[in-house]
């Protein structure tokens, strides 16, 4: 895993990605989505995964994908509607 010494901001397509998985989408609906590759896909996450600090070998996949939305969430100010919605 790459450190990133500084803040590194998702590029709009990895955007478009955390997108995605905030709203519960599957890796395979997500490259029918985009209509990108699964390799594609899985560099992207790799990238989003390093951008924020998430190692995918710590837990879970399913619990690295909820981080990541959660963040991606709060990042946009966006947490706080999902829960009182």
């Amino acid at each position: 895993m790459k450190k990133y010494t500084q803040v590194y901001k998702p590029t709009r397509r990895e955007k478009e990605v955390l997108e995605l998985i905030s709203q519960g989408f599957s890796n395979s609906e997500i490259t029918e989505k985009l209509l990108i590759q699964p390799s594609t896909l899985h560099t992207h996450l790799t990238n989003l995964y390093d951008k924020y600090n998430l190692s995918n070998t710590q837990s879970e996949k399913s619990v690295i994908r909820t981080r990541l939305a959660l963040r991606y969430l709060q990042e946009t100010g966006r947490l706080e509607e999902e829960i009182k919605c």
